[in-house]
C-alpha cells in the first residue's frame, strides 16, 4: 500500500503533471471565457457587427479552451505509471527482441544497415 501512496506521491509532484495540470486550467479559463461571452450575447442586445463577433470569440475561446484540457488530459494520462510501464515494454520488444527488424524487407534492412555504419563511423558519406 505505501508503495502505491509513494508512486501517486511521484506522479502528482513530477514535473510533467505540473505542466499539463496548468495546461487543463488554461483550457478550464478558456471554456469560462467562452460560456461568458456567450451569456453577454444572451442578455444584451447589441448590433448585428458586435454579434458576429461575439460569435467569433465564443467559438475561439471554446475551442482553444478545449485544445489546451485535451493535450492536459492526454499529458496527465500518459505520464501515468500503467503507459509508461507499457511503452517500456513495447520498446523493449521492438529493440531487445528485434521483432521490428524481423519485419522489415531486404531493401529497408540494408537502409538500416547504411544508416548504421554512417553513425558508428560518424561519416555521412557512406553509402
Amino acid at each position: 500500500m505505501n508503495i502505491r501512496l509513494l508512486s501517486f506521491k511521484n506522479f502528482i509532484t513530477s514535473e510533467r503533471t505540473k505542466q499539463a495540470s496548468i495546461f487543463i486550467l488554461i483550457g478550464l479559463v478558456f471554456i469560462l471565457l467562452s460560456i461568458a461571452f456567450h451569456s453577454f450575447h444572451l442578455v444584451k442586445n447589441p448590433s448585428e457587427n458586435l454579434v458576429f463577433i461575439n460569435e467569433l470569440f465564443v467559438n475561439f475561446f471554446s475551442h482553444v479552451g478545449i485544445g489546451f484540457l485535451a493535450v492536459g488530459l492526454i499529458s496527465i494520462m500518459l505520464d501515468m505509471d500503467h503507459w509508461i510501464h507499457y511503452f517500456e515494454e513495447r520498446l523493449k520488444k521492438i529493440v531487445v527482441d528485434k521483432k521490428y527488424l524481423e519485419n522489415l524487407d531486404s531493401v529497408s534492412l540494408t537502409n538500416l544497415q547504411v544508416e548504421v555504419l554512417k553513425a558508428y563511423f560518424k561519416n555521412d558519406s557512406i553509402g
